[in-house]
């Protein structure tokens, strides 16, 4: 006997998009990797103002979106897992990047002028500082679930001291 079929092998597609928290466009400058489940780099690329495709992912296969490098003054996100769906669509992918802003006001709600203000990781290493003005400052090289300390390492005359604040930046 003999029994001829046509068979179609689809490959799978998988659309990665790299956005703001407010979803509405494709964010420029991020460094990101599709690992596999080896911590093999599958592909690796830098965001621009297009989805970034992938083709021939293995089904049932789960993979790992790592950003390695955030965007200027955006919070670098937590890694995402998805796994290969087998249903012949596009899947989608989404890493969501955020800002922090601080600023530094008087008990009225007045913008500060002249602090010296810096951000501590765990180990009090500075992450970022600046000298506060009259907007908020975008606070830079932060992590998704890492714990910080915004610290005053100087004021101005006529105001104290302010308090360490201690934050985690959430996901």
């Amino acid at each position: 006997y003999t029994i001829s079929k046509e068979i179609t092998n689809q490959t799978t597609c998988v659309e990665i998009s790299k956005t703001d928290i407010t979803g509405d466009k494709e964010l420029q400058g991020a460094k990101l990797a599709v690992i596999d489940e080896n911590n093999n780099v599958i592909d690796s690329w830098t965001t621009n103002e297009n989805t970034h495709k992938i083709e021939g992912l293995e089904e049932g296969k789960t993979y790992t979106l790592k950003e390695e490098i955030a965007p200027d003054g955006f919070v670098k996100a937590t890694d995402v897992k998805f796994t290969i769906q087998n249903n012949g669509e596009i899947q989608k992918v989404t890493i969501i990047d955020k800002i922090v802003t601080m600023s530094k006001t008087d008990i009225g709600g007045k913008e500060i002028e002249g602090a010296k203000i810096q951000v501590l990781d765990k180990d009090n290493k500075v992450v970022d500082e600046w000298t506060s003005g009259k907007e908020e400052h975008i606070i830079k090289n932060l992590v998704e679930n890492q714990t910080y300390t915004l610290h005053e390492e100087v004021s101005i005359g006529g105001y104290v001291k302010a308090t360490d604040i201690t934050f985690n930046v959430t996901n």
